[in-house]
């Protein structure tokens, strides 16, 4: 059975790293503008881009990874029904294979005889 979605630790990286990314992007267009020395506001402003690229990149290659996560599961989930599907046929002719077996058989037929009299 498939896990939900909300428990599954790639959510939680990928959601950390989307937070990051605002939280700088917010810094990067808001705070660096703000400051007073062209020196300190240079710094800030590249100091948040790295953040935010580097968030970006953590954020784009979690949701990738869960992606391709979930597609594996689904492939699995998809086999095993097929499985599933597979051994209840052939336990379906099996057991008509022994009831044909045991409706043919002249054992079996003898007891009922002998209860009917």
């Amino acid at each position: 059975m498939k896990r939900p979605l909300r428990n599954s630790p790639y959510r939680i990286v990928r959601t950390l790293f989307g937070v990051v990314f605002l939280i700088s992007i917010f810094t990067t267009l808001h705070t660096a503008p703000a400051l007073g020395s062209a020196d300190a506001g240079n710094t800030v402003a590249i100091i948040s881009l790295v953040t935010s690229l580097t968030s970006l990149i953590g954020f784009l290659s979690t949701t990738a990874l869960q992606w391709r996560k979930e597609l594996r599961e689904s492939r699995e989930a998809e086999r095993q029904a097929q499985r599933d599907l597979l051994e209840m046929e052939k336990l379906r002719l099996e057991l008509e294979q022994l009831k044909t077996q045991r409706d043919t058989s002249p054992s079996s037929k003898a007891p009922a005889e002998d209860s009917q009299t």
